[in-house]
């Protein structure tokens, strides 16, 4: 009786789902500042943001730049405009501070996403299941650009999914807003384009649409390559562009083919190295729970052949598809993170599946939340190498101090 009369007072999450989020925010921030180490520096991709960041902070334009995404610090440097530190640390803290909450603000479109699939108070765990991942969590630390891409990613599907085309609209803009923070959003927006056609195959007007679609892409988009090229020149802003898009052609003189036909044997004979590599990185990913989800939630997909359930499968089958060619060269997990919201969506399903017969639901998917937190826990706390990483920091800052060098 009292088990079934707690399940019954949960009702209120369902009634007032902010509550819910609310809560599952406040843990996914409190997780986040536990592993914050705010006495280690950024480094590589986060360091060369800040410095555009800090750079466009102070001289008020557009600073020369040769890499593609550069949505992240132009966003990133009307926080450090408004904030007057006196060393580069407190600066770098804000910047990871800046990820981690729009990391965990990722909740609110990834639970609006979620309830075009489950219920409500499904929705809520689809949430926690992306908040409390142990690689999104750490990617957050590191004032990266993955937060603010995988955000707009994920609105713009919640927009996309809608019946009404004034938000498919919509859906286009922040998928151009995407493309700037990473050169990757191309491969969304060729997945839209595709997709577009075939959930409004029956409407007589799709062209005239599609065009009002992708003009609004290229406006967006355009304006922002005109501004690159006039602060940084046509040739650097094409490099950076082609270097990071989704495709995979990394522009460097070692890998850049001799002739048409090494340019096809490259294509062929390197597409089975990168589609095992892909595969070994992505089940390593998987771990430690959407391992025991995703699977079984996919195969729901494929029993259930709505319309939404079709653009899931496609989204990640083309997605991944282009990730292939890349990893014969770069094998980088923050490639797949784009990923997760619909890992966490297809989950979700999985859950809904698994608890939707049983009378105290509600009960279930908490206790699989604790589950989905101690896992995550223990994953962050068994691979964040703190003591390492200030060791490292350490010997370099010694290099620096103490050794003389004749070259770069």
């Amino acid at each position: 009786n009292f088990i079934k009369k707690f399940e019954s007072n949960l009702y209120i999450f369902t009634k007032f789902p902010i509550l819910g989020l609310l809560i599952v925010s406040i843990i996914g921030i409190f997780i986040r500042l536990i592993f914050l180490d705010t006495e280690l520096p950024i480094r590589q991709d986060a360091n060369a943001y800040f410095w555009y960041a800090i750079d466009m902070s102070i001289l008020k334009q557009f600073p020369f730049s040769a890499h593609a995404n550069d949505g992240w610090p132009i966003f990133l440097s009307f926080f450090f405009s408004i904030f007057n530190f006196d060393n580069y640390l407190d600066y770098t803290i804000l910047q990871r501070i800046i990820t981690i909450v729009i990391s965990v603000i990722t909740i609110i479109p990834i639970y609006f996403l979620a309830k075009k699939f489950v219920s409500k108070e499904a929705s809520i765990l689809a949430g926690a299941l992306l908040i409390f991942e142990p690689h999104i969590i750490q990617n957050s630390l590191q004032g990266l650009t993955e937060p603010l891409y995988i955000f707009l990613i994920t609105l713009s599907l919640v927009f996309f999914l809608t019946n009404d085309i004034r938000f498919r609209y919509l859906s286009f803009a922040i998928i151009a807003l995407s493309t700037i923070v990473r050169a990757e959003g191309i491969t969304m927006l060729i997945i839209m384009s595709i997709t577009f056609f075939i959930l409004q195959k029956r409407d007589k007007e799709i062209i005239k649409k599609y065009v009002v679609a992708i003009l609004i892409f290229g406006l967006i988009f355009g304006t922002m390559m005109f501004i690159k090229i006039e602060s940084s020149g046509i040739e650097n802003s094409a490099i950076g562009f082609m270097a990071n898009v989704g495709a995979g052609f990394i522009i460097d003189s070692d890998n850049i083919p001799n002739s048409e036909s090494e340019l096809w044997e490259i294509s062929f004979l390197d597409i089975k190295d990168g589609g095992w590599t892909l595969t070994k990185k992505l089940g390593q990913t998987l771990i430690p729970y959407f391992a025991f989800f995703l699977p079984f939630g996919i195969i729901l997909l494929l029993q259930d052949r709505t319309k939404n359930n079709f653009f899931l499968l496609f989204l990640i089958t083309v997605y991944l598809i282009t990730l292939i060619r890349i990893f014969v060269l770069v094998q980088d997990l923050r490639l797949i993170l784009v990923l997760y919201p619909i890992f966490s969506i297809i989950s979700i399903i999985t859950i809904e599946h698994l608890t939707s017969k049983i009378e105290i639901k509600k009960i279930c998917l908490i206790l699989i939340m604790g589950g989905i937190l101690i896992l995550s826990w223990f994953t962050l706390y068994s691979t964040i190498e703190s003591e390492y990483e200030k060791e490292v920091t350490t010997f370099a800052n010694y290099m620096v101090n103490n050794v003389k060098v004749s070259n770069n």
